[in-house]
């Protein structure tokens, strides 16, 4: 299938994890805090999924802090000392998210989502 010889050309981290392999723990994650019907895409913007459920079980910004939160928590970072670093372009889309932490990770070559 395409999408095999796609991944063997990906390149890895230390864990043997690619890109893909981030936003599929980001996705999940996204799920599990916002909302079950979130259709994460490389280009969905963050704030669009205000707009999910509806007033009993749409996701407040309580849930985003969550999110990021076990973002963080995943992958070993800190938002907010790499936003004191100038280093905090992780973005308002899902894809932008996706590509800070891929970055950050190969940058410093260390252990991040090993779970």
């Amino acid at each position: 299938m395409l999408i095999e010889v796609i991944e063997r050309k990906l390149e890895r981290d230390l864990n043997g994890n690619t890109i893909i392999d981030f936003f599929s723990k980001i996705e999940k994650i996204a799920i599990e805090e916002l909302h079950k019907s979130v259709q994460l895409h490389w280009f969905a913007k963050w704030k669009d999924y205000y707009l999910l459920g509806n007033w009993l079980n749409s996701p407040d910004s309580l849930d985003f802090v969550e999110m990021f939160l076990r973002i963080e928590e995943e992958f070993g970072i800190n938002f907010k000392a790499l936003e004191a670093t100038s280093e905090s372009d992780f973005g308002d889309t899902a894809g932008k998210t996706v590509q800070f932490i891929w970055s950050v990770n190969l940058r410093v070559n260390t252990n991040f989502g090993a779970t």
